[in-house]
């Protein structure tokens, strides 16, 4: 038996009065990008990398499965020992076109000189550069220059901060077990 054949309707375009455009939505429709973005202190200094001329905060992908931390240790390499990653000072949301971009801002315990020479950056092309905090802060792109200011206000205050495009929405107060962690960190230090 032959398939019957389907009716089709013939649009008239001098119905109409101009250009039809449909206009589709952009957003969201590429899955999101996690990343982890460090603050690594160095004495009274800032770690930052050094990349084609420009300066940025050490950076690298969150994978599926993986949490923020453990991401973190795969942004700078080091040996013998791994990163001393502290905690999640900040996350910050941006749309882009197509997707959006979350970015987790994690704080280490901070570093000497000497520890941190033995840092390698996952992209070897960038060099490590350690300068003074508000050298670093104004060295940086404005949303770069943002998120650290937030961080280091959350890392302080033990909190987390939730920023927007670089502009602090909420905070909330770091999870209980991070702060213990904290305070027995501190002490096996002392």
């Amino acid at each position: 038996m032959a398939p019957k054949p389907t009716p089709t309707v013939a649009i008239s375009t001098a119905d109409r009065a101009g250009p039809r455009t449909i206009r589709a939505r952009y957003e969201n429709w590429r899955p999101p990008i996690a990343a982890v973005t460090l603050l690594v202190p160095v004495g009274t200094d800032l770690l930052l990398t050094e990349l084609c001329g420009d300066l940025l905060l050490p950076s690298g992908p969150v994978r599926d499965g993986q949490t923020p931390e453990q991401a973190a240790q795969q942004v700078l390499l080091r040996s013998p020992s791994s990163l001393p990653v502290h905690r999640q000072v900040a996350v910050d949301w941006s749309q882009t076109r197509r997707r959006q971009v979350f970015t987790h801002i994690v704080a280490t315990y901070p570093l000497t000189h000497a520890d941190a020479a033995f840092l390698t950056y996952r992209d070897g092309r960038a060099a490590l550069r350690a300068l003074p905090v508000s050298h670093a802060v104004a060295a940086l792109p404005e949303l770069a220059r943002a998120r650290v200011l937030a961080g280091l206000m959350a890392l302080a205050a033990h909190e987390v901060v939730y920023l927007k495009a670089g502009v602090i929405s909420r905070n909330e107060r770091a999870s209980r077990s991070a702060r213990a962690h904290c305070s027995l960190r501190r002490r096996d230090r002392m």
